[in-house]
């Protein structure tokens, strides 16, 4: 069940960029795809039973804290970890193309530039900065 923990202005510097890279169908539709991942990945089990609750509590300080710092580096790690559970699935489910890895690399090297994070990717490219 879905509660929010702040309110729409709590965070108003927080601004959402989406970057669609391609426009083709995904191979792997989500439902067919997390079904798979349900029966096949054990890594998902290891993450919903070791990871997830421990990282929700670090993610809604983050969040209540403004701590974009702590956000960006536990959202990229989710990131990462779900491509992680996608390719232990059976058969393997690859969501991201070249034009992901591209953007995503650069990102990196931006943030790596000015020592803290200062935009983040995601797996959807969903692009979070703040303003």
């Amino acid at each position: 069940m879905a509660v929010q923990l702040v309110d729409e202005s709590h965070w108003d510097d927080l601004v959402i960029i989406i970057a669609v890279v391609s426009s083709k169908q995904k191979e792997t539709s989500s439902t067919s795809g997390m079904r798979d991942t349900v029966e096949t990945s054990p890594l998902l089990q290891y993450r919903a039973q070791t990871v997830v609750p421990s990282r929700i509590l670090k993610m809604e300080d983050a969040i209540k804290n403004r701590d974009f710092e702590s956000f960006a580096r536990l959202t990229c790690a989710d990131s990462n970890q779900f491509h992680a559970v996608c390719l232990d699935t059976s058969p393997p489910i690859f969501y991201m193309n070249d034009t992901s890895h591209r953007i995503i690399s650069l990102v990196e090297k931006w943030n790596h530039s000015e020592g803290t994070p200062q935009r983040l990717p995601t797996h959807l490219m969903l692009g979070l900065m703040l303003s």
